[in-house]
């Protein structure tokens, strides 16, 4: 059997151009950045929206089963499709499918979806340095 992370996959994308269309696809606050960084190496797409209160971190990566299509655009679509839903469904991060052999359109992925704090990170740092 083939294994199709040899395939050329012909040139990554443009992180910035993806971030870009999703922004203005789905309504982001004013306050809010939208970026996209290109995992080339891993074969994989790392949004991330954020301010100073929020950062989400939605993260696609190919395990397996292009069955003969361009495996950049299956990572966009499915990018592109989670964080869809992720807008829709009021921003539960909970609610997206997570982890390894998260199945889209027949292919095999690894989901990563994280939500963090900043000012809550920020003083529990503080406290931490505190007991210490």
């Amino acid at each position: 059997m083939r294994d199709d992370r040899d395939e050329d996959w012909g040139e990554a994308p443009h992180g910035d151009v993806i971030a870009r269309l999703l922004a203005q696809r789905y309504p982001i606050l004013p306050t809010e950045k939208l970026t996209v960084d290109v995992l080339e190496a891993e074969r994989g797409l790392k949004l991330v929206l954020f301010d100073r209160r929020h950062r989400y971190t939605i993260g696609v990566k190919y395990q397996a089963g292009l069955r003969g299509r361009e495996g950049w655009m299956l990572l966009a679509d499915a990018l592109d499709a989670l964080f869809g839903t992720f807008m829709e469904s009021g921003r539960q991060h909970r609610d997206l499918p997570a982890g390894v052999d998260v199945e889209y359109e027949g292919a095999l992925l690894q989901v990563d979806v994280e939500r963090d704090l900043p000012e809550v990170t920020k003083l529990a740092n503080q406290l931490l340095e505190q007991d210490s």
